[in-house]
């Protein structure tokens, strides 16, 4: 079986955005304008979960919550946090930066921006995920996706640190506010116009974390990226895992490592996924310009990120039409989605061997660690090494290691056999002084470098250009995607002219990419 989308469906995080760009960008994006009165508290914790991540958003997150913060995101909570003030005393809980102008290598003049109010993370379904649950009529796989997502948010939460300023280290406060949004739809084709199925959730992170001395402090964005692939693993084996015991059978997908529901005709998929293959065409005919003019290009996601842009059409659409389109399409595949709902339907009475998960969760942890200790230098042999062993080598992320063991167990184990298998094995002493865990910093992080990394978000530069030049030179840095050799400034540079005249691309890249 051959699958219809290109992307890699992982969380994909934004650059921060200022208060003013989130405002707007909730208004337009997120928000389906049906605000709940702020005085209507015992509604706004009554609705169900699904109402409100569909409609106004839902809040989550440990700081959320210490504000009192739940059910549904209101406009007017929304806005002032996005200006750094509580929700609902307008109190300032962060001092904003002042805006500073300089000079780039290329003589450009920058305007950094404002207060940096939030990050947008998108967590999306498999294109098959998103037919069966909405074409197939499953609500099931909604609530799967839901959970699975608030799973990965809360492995987000627990590297949240605070940004203390000047030369001291960040503090680590696992704590955030975020709140999260649930669509059903893709942005339409340019060619059909056509706003398939895309089972998706924006999860909004707030610029603002609390101390252990209680102190609101704004949040240091290296950790949230560095997180990123870890919590698209999670997110993949707990919808896996759901799937499954839903009555679903599943595949890998082997480029992708994403869940896939069987069944589904090739072609189905892809009338379903145009967008992202006009996104993929255009990425390709950005990046051979660059290629072109001698440029060498590990990764394109900067570049896909500018073509996702300009392939951007309005998300104005009319729902009926959507569903009328989708309808015809299951139609025209003889039922396919509906019939696979069925059969999953029949399949969910099965019962899952709780020891048979356990020991797929071992095999698991049993393959990361002959998988990523021997590429760090170590001998996978070894259970552990002593201090004096291990001082040549640089400690691990148990980020890095956890992603392995999650991504070879999707589909045939959990993310609670798989994080119990580890806990169990690391009191055991197995992984001493190999993997580096959530608390623990490289003794090579010293805080003038610390405070080089703050600066630099200060200044405008990219997540992706800091993880380049914090962490080229350890271990850790192999953990975090690959970065392009071309930076964010080259790309706004080579792409100026010929986005120009669309006034609506140039907005969209100001808005996630700070021109």
């Amino acid at each position: 079986m051959k699958f219809g989308s290109i992307s890699k469906k992982m969380l994909k995080i934004s650059k921060a955005i200022s208060a003013n760009q989130a405002k707007k960008y909730y208004k337009i994006e997120l928000h389906e304008d049906k605000d709940i009165s702020l005085s209507n508290s015992s509604a706004n914790v009554s609705l169900d979960s699904e109402t409100l991540e569909r409609t106004s958003g839902k809040w989550h997150g440990k700081l959320a919550e210490e504000m009192g913060l739940r059910g549904a995101v209101t406009t007017e909570q929304f806005e002032r946090l996005c200006d750094g003030k509580h929700p609902f005393t307008e109190e300032e809980l962060i001092r904003h930066a002042p805006v500073k102008h300089y000079t780039n290598r290329f003589g450009k003049e920058i305007t950094t921006m404002e207060h940096r109010a939030l990050w947008d993370g998108t967590f999306s379904a498999p294109k098959s995920v998103s037919l069966a649950a909405v074409a197939g009529g499953d609500d099931r796989i909604r609530a799967a996706h839901r959970a699975s997502v608030r799973s990965a948010l809360d492995e987000v939460e627990k590297y949240i640190e605070a940004r203390m300023g000047g030369e001291k280290l960040p503090e680590r406060t696992g704590k955030m506010v975020a709140a999260v949004f649930e669509h059903d739809a893709a942005r339409p084709d340019k060619t059909f116009k056509f706003a398939a199925p895309q089972l998706h959730t924006h999860a909004v992170v707030f610029n603002a974390t609390t101390t252990e001395a209680g102190l609101t402090k704004p949040v240091q964005p290296l950790e949230i990226f560095k997180t990123q692939k870890y919590a698209t693993a999670v997110y993949r084996i707990e919808l896996a895992d759901r799937l499954r015991k839903l009555g679903y059978e599943i595949e890998i997908d082997p480029k992708t490592k994403a869940p896939e529901i069987k069944g589904f005709d090739s072609e189905y998929l892809k009338e379903c996924s145009r967008r992202s293959q006009e996104i993929q065409k255009e990425t390709e005919a950005i990046k051979k310009q660059f290629e072109s003019a001698g440029a060498e290009i590990k990764s394109d996601a900067g570049i896909r990120q500018i073509a996702a842009w300009q392939q951007r059409e309005s998300k104005g659409f009319d729902p009926e039409e959507m569903k009328t389109r989708t309808l015809e399409l299951e139609v025209k595949y003889d039922f396919q989605a509906q019939k696979i709902y069925g059969q999953a339907l029949q399949n969910s009475g099965y019962q899952y061997d709780v020891e048979m998960e356990r020991q797929k969760a071992s095999e698991a942890i049993d393959f990361a660690r002959a998988t990523v200790f021997p590429s760090a230098g170590f001998d996978a042999s070894q259970t552990s090494l002593s201090a004096s062993e291990s001082a040549g080598y640089t400690k691990l992320n148990e980020r890095r290691f956890l992603t392995e063991a999650l991504e070879k167990g999707i589909g045939i184990t959990n993310f609670a056999a798989v994080q119990q298998e580890y806990v169990t094995r690391s009191a055991a002493g197995e992984f001493a002084n190999l993997i580096k865990n959530k608390n623990e910093r490289s003794s090579s992080a010293m805080p003038k470098s610390e405070a080089a990394k703050s600066e630099s978000y200060e200044s405008g530069k990219s997540a992706s250009a800091v993880q380049s030049s914090e962490l080229a030179s350890s271990e850790e840095a192999k953990s975090v995607k690959e970065v392009e050799k071309i930076s964010m400034d080259d790309l706004e540079n080579a792409v100026r002219g010929k986005i120009a005249a669309e006034k609506e691309v140039a907005q969209s890249l100001e808005l996630f990419i700070g021109i």
